[in-house]
């Protein structure tokens, strides 16, 4: 009734980022709409002042993947482009993990290394020494499960 045309794909990036939370959903969608009458994943991503759950699988499949580089240049892009705080990076991925297409020892150790990184932070230390360390624990957990580059290049989290 307001006249408010999303497309799909930013409906389906505000049902990722609201949660299942209707109220933040509207919420997320009222100010994505004063952007743009038809807003886009980018118009809501922009508007909630997030990022988008795919952004991060993106940058730990990287890491996975062996290509630490690469997942650190992801990772800053979060951290200093966008300003998200290292502590929702890790609250968004631990969200994502048990949807994430892996085996289920990755997924474990990959757990293990975020409540490692998320206690860090908590007591103080540096979010992007902490968001390197888990990447890079990552990287060697994707090498000892052999977690190949063509697994983790899959969008794994994509809902209707």
């Amino acid at each position: 009734s307001e006249g408010i045309k999303p497309t799909d794909e930013a409906l389906n990036t505000i049902y990722e980022l609201s949660e299942g939370d209707l109220r933040r959903a509207i919420n997320i969608l009222q100010a994505a709409s004063a952007l743009s009458r038809s807003p886009t994943p980018e118009d809501v991503v922009r508007a909630a002042g997030a990022v988008r759950p795919t952004e991060i699988v993106d940058m730990v499949n990287m890491a996975l993947a062996g290509d630490v580089s690469r997942a650190r240049e992801a990772m800053r892009r979060l951290m200093i482009e966008q300003g998200i705080a290292g502590v929702d990076i890790i609250k968004a991925y631990q969200r994502e993990l048990p949807r994430h297409d892996l085996p289920e020892e990755v997924k474990a150790a990959l757990a293990e290394a975020l409540a490692e990184a998320d206690y860090r932070m908590t007591q103080g230390s540096d979010e992007e020494i902490q968001l390197m360390y888990f990447l890079t624990r990552a990287a060697l957990i994707g090498k000892k499960h052999g977690v190949h580059r063509a697994e983790t290049q899959k969008p794994t989290t994509r809902r209707k």
